[in-house]
């Protein structure tokens, strides 16, 4: 049927995945997807590199600003579940987007996500290269060139990933399991050493020092923590009962991740005997904490932090590339890019195209700026990104409900969670794009408008003139049989 744009084409929800290119089906099952989450969030990065930073918004209650981050990153979480509950696809939020307002806000979303998902992609590279060298120094004292590693990392795990999504998740999971067994007991060693400095001063609100500008900027940091945790929703395709098995484990992978940091917080704000000015005058402050506890701790973290970081490389990678997989089927992407391996059932040209990319930028961008400078400001945009997409996606979520999926309404999951998920990735967004920051921070805010501007116009462009058939294609695909057999009213173009 063919009508003017705004109006409803009824399509039955499994038509368009029956014609997908074929990812393999149900390989993977809750605890693979829940340790995909994990893996994405890096327990041992946030632990070892960014939780000490906390402490100069809360002084040293650090764990009740990352309990705080964590309740509302819940909130977007909660949203993503829900999506996934009734329409998972390899889409991602450019299928809930297009579902809910129309293929063009749906490119737009595409194009969103392509452009944050490049530019996390690259500072995931440069961020391997730059822990691992870090280790090697840190072990043998021995200079190991950032780039050589970045390379040599990336080329390794870009074929594990091409080899298929089973083998690659369980190398990310093994990789997960190392970082977690080593930051957990690292922790439990220096509460045990410093046991006489044990106290709730990491939680509590009493021992705030900027009080409510202390805990929003320390907010900022606390999201950016729990970020990745939405990363296996894209893996829905190859995911057995994705509508039961991705929300749960979204779920799961997020209160767990806040458990670690917890207790983590807990246990370097005891090692440092409640004071939060030599937790910030100290560089990597949870590694030092941990040798002086017991020596060795300290170079297993040094191994732990880059095993976390190619964990995290592995999983959003795999992410990213399914996602873009299914842009690609859509015609957002041009066609070529979804191929399927015939034996591996993997986005092979997606998957070779998206490492060759970020590998290219990452040596480039870091040799021209040096590694972390670029690796701060690509991490700082994609943040800034993918913010825009969370809350887009919490706005989506009671529109769709209301609209599509009446029946299953409930007030708390599907409008006062996602009204809460929009207020409290705010103050995020505002910190990330406020035009008071040094330079070039402040100009991050005209950027990211200018973002914005050019998803717009590529998403005019590929849904005009002879691409107006794609219309009818984005957000189209799903994955399995979701717990509603309703059909769903999905916009489409003439």
């Amino acid at each position: 049927m063919s009508t003017n744009e705004g109006s409803v084409q009824v399509v039955g929800q499994r038509d368009a995945a029956a014609d997908s290119p074929g990812l393999r089906k149900d390989v993977l099952g809750r605890v693979e997807a829940t340790a995909t989450s994990l893996a994405c969030i890096g327990p041992a990065i946030g632990s070892i590199f960014l939780i000490s930073s906390i402490a100069g918004g809360v002084g040293p209650a650090i764990g009740l600003a990352i309990l705080i981050g964590a309740i509302g990153f819940l909130f977007h979480i909660n949203s993503v579940a829900e999506f996934n509950k009734h329409i998972p696809s390899a889409g991602g939020y450019t299928t809930y987007a297009a579902r809910v307002f129309g293929p063009r806000v749906g490119a737009m979303t595409g194009a969103m996500y392509v452009i944050a998902g490049l530019g996390i992609g690259v500072a995931l590279v440069l961020q391997a290269g730059i822990f691992v060298s870090d280790a090697v120094t840190g072990i043998f004292s021995f200079t190991l060139p950032w780039w050589v590693a970045s390379l040599i990392l990336s080329v390794g795990i870009g074929f594990l990933l091409l080899r298929g999504i089973r083998i690659s998740i369980r190398v990310a999971a093994t990789l997960f399991l190392y970082e977690l067994a080593t930051v957990m007991v690292s922790a439990v060693v220096m509460m045990a050493v410093n046991h006489r400095y044990v106290s709730d001063a990491a939680f509590n609100p009493g021992d705030v020092h900027k009080g409510v500008v202390g805990i929003g900027a320390a907010f900022v940091l606390s999201i950016f923590m729990f970020t990745g945790a939405s990363s296996p929703a894209p893996l829905a395709e190859e995911t057995a009962k994705p509508h039961k098995n991705l929300p749960s484990a979204l779920l799961i992978a997020t209160v767990a991740a806040a458990i670690i940091y917890l207790f983590v917080s807990w246990a370097l704000v005891t090692a440092f005997h409640n004071q939060a000015a030599p937790i910030l005058t100290t560089n990597l402050p949870f590694l030092v904490g941990a040798q002086h506890a017991f020596r060795p701790l300290g170079d297993l973290l040094y191994v732990a932090g880059s095993t976390g970081a190619c964990a995290v490389l592995i999983g959003d990678m795999n992410s990213y590339s399914r996602a873009f997989f299914s842009q690609a089927r859509e015609g957002l992407l041009p066609a070529r890019l979804a191929a399927i391996h015939p034996k591996w059932k993997t986005p092979w040209v997606m998957l070779s195209a998206l490492f060759a990319f970020c590998i290219s930028g990452g040596l480039l961008l870091g040799g021209i700026v040096g590694a972390q400078t670029a690796f701060n400001y690509l991490a700082t945009l994609g943040t800034l990104a993918f913010v825009l997409l969370y809350i887009e996606i919490n706005v989506a979520l009671p529109v769709f409900i209301l609209r599509q999926r009446r029946s299953y309404y409930s007030l708390m999951r599907h409008m006062l969670l996602p009204i809460l998920g929009v207020l409290a990735l705010l103050y995020p967004l505002w910190e990330t794009a406020k035009p008071s920051q040094p330079y070039p921070y402040n100009w991050f805010g005209l950027i990211g408008i200018g973002f914005l501007v050019c998803c717009f116009i590529f998403a005019n462009v590929m849904l005009s003139g002879k691409r107006r058939g794609n219309a009818t294609r984005v957000g189209a695909f799903l994955a399995g049989k979701p717990e509603s057999d309703e059909l769903v009213a999905q916009p489409v173009m003439e």
